[in-house]
């Protein structure tokens, strides 16, 4: 049964609603989410970095697969890195406001 166009401009405006009566919520989710992925980035070029400082004799002696495992640790913690600064940058403004509003 297909919906009409009112009933879901209706939907929409209800979700709406819902958003802005929690949008301190929602902005302190918002905040938290990409702290928790540069955390995650960080981390993961941390674990990389680990991973060949611990097997570089290995890795000294010609073995790749210790030296793939790093490079690919570290290529993923960097992605994740930039695509939190990213976010970060996006949602600056929002950012900025609910620190305002915690104030």
């Amino acid at each position: 049964m297909k919906t009409s166009g009112n009933e879901k401009v209706s939907e929409l405006n209800k979700i709406f609603e819902e958003l802005l009566s929690d949008a301190r919520d929602l902005a302190r989710d918002l905040m938290s989410g990409i702290t928790q992925t540069l955390v995650a980035g960080a981390l993961s070029i941390v674990f990389g970095v680990q991973t060949a400082y611990y097997n570089r004799s290995f890795i000294l002696q010609g073995d790749v697969v210790p030296l793939l495992l790093a490079g690919a640790t570290i290529v993923v913690g960097g992605v994740v890195v930039l695509r939190g600064v990213l976010l970060r940058k996006k949602y600056a403004r929002v950012s900025r406001v609910y620190r305002e509003l915690s104030e």
